[in-house]
């Protein structure tokens, strides 16, 4: 019966002219997230500094299932990426530049770069900044049981006074099972 159900499957498809009738996709535009960051302490006046803070993303559970190699696309395309003090008389334009990495949750160093800012000198007085880009990440690369980290990081003349960001990250999820692979 199995071979039987292949051999016409496989002459609809012939037949048809399409590489593949038996998949399912779905996309996302975009979804917005709003999480509050760690304190930020204050510097002195004139130092620049860095701010680090990572955000989990968990993406373990994806991969719970056994599925076959290339049968399940998941991509993660992030957007943007604001940055803003919750007191909204800090001054944040000493920034100069800032980054979002994607990385697995325990690695060190930078991960893959999704997002940057970058600002010129002597900007003027902002509490929040924005970066921006349009890079993807394959989230199946992190199923069978690691998870996702998002790493932000800025560096430059730093506030004065201690201060708390809202962090709010906006992307695209697009997802494609091919389920052919579990038919035949």
């Amino acid at each position: 019966m199995r071979k039987t159900l292949s051999l016409l499957c496989a002459s609809a498809l012939l037949a048809t002219g399409c590489d593949n009738l038996l998949f399912l996709e779905a996309e996302t535009e975009e979804v917005c997230k709003t999480q509050g960051g760690n304190a930020v302490n204050g510097v002195p006046l004139g130092l620049e500094g860095t701010i680090e803070q990572s955000l989990p993303f968990p993406v373990g559970a994806f991969g719970e299932t056994a599925l076959p190699d290339g049968s399940l696309a998941l991509v993660l395309r992030a957007k943007q990426f604001r940055v803003t003090a919750t007191d909204p008389t800090i001054d944040l334009s000493g920034i100069r530049e800032a980054r979002l990495f994607a990385r697995r949750a325990g690695e060190t160093g930078e991960g893959t770069l999704l997002l940057s800012f970058s600002r010129s000198a002597d900007g003027t007085p902002t509490p929040y900044f924005e970066l921006t880009g349009d890079q993807e990440v394959d989230l199946m690369d992190f199923t069978r049981g690691e998870d996702l980290e998002l790493v932000f990081r800025a560096n430059g003349t730093l506030p004065s006074r201690s201060w708390t960001p809202d962090l709010r990250g906006c992307a695209g999820l697009q997802a494609r099972g091919d389920y052919s692979d579990l038919i035949f």
